[in-house]
């Protein structure tokens, strides 16, 4: 793919900013799909905030997540890890949010583990960390 000015290129499949580029090649694979976002200037970071820092199970953590130099809108994978290093893919979420922010719930379940985790916004730039514990 080719570009008249450079832009910046992020690959939203494998979490990856590749930078600002003219043009960048890529393979296309039958039956499985890329994601490119291109974007005229870098993405801004995200940052994210809870109104408690511990949550019991059967409670739903409240997180605002925001994009603060946002022009307009701007998706952002919000991930939780646990101290164990594993993604609590049950909590992985997709947001879209703006400079004012959107506030997006967290259900935790009796079952999840006790322990506390870490969630991550990722907008393919830099991300925030915010911690709460579950109890």
């Amino acid at each position: 793919m080719v570009f008249e000015d450079s832009v910046q290129v992020y690959d939203l499949k494998n979490h990856k900013n590749l930078g600002a580029q003219k043009a960048f090649n890529f393979e296309i694979t039958p039956f499985r799909a890329q994601f490119f976002m291109i974007s005229k200037e870098p993405l801004t970071v995200a940052e994210v905030s809870v109104e408690k820092t511990t949550v019991a199970p059967g409670s739903v953590l409240a997180a605002k997540v925001n994009v603060p130099k946002a022009n307009g809108q701007q998706a952002v994978k919000l991930q939780v890890k646990l101290p164990d290093g594993q993604l609590a893919d049950w909590l992985d979420r997709v947001v879209v949010t703006d400079q004012k922010g959107t506030t997006v719930k967290l259900p935790i379940a009796y079952n999840d583990p006790r322990a506390s985790g870490r969630s991550r916004p990722r907008s393919c730039s830099p991300f925030a960390l915010m911690s709460a514990g579950l109890r």
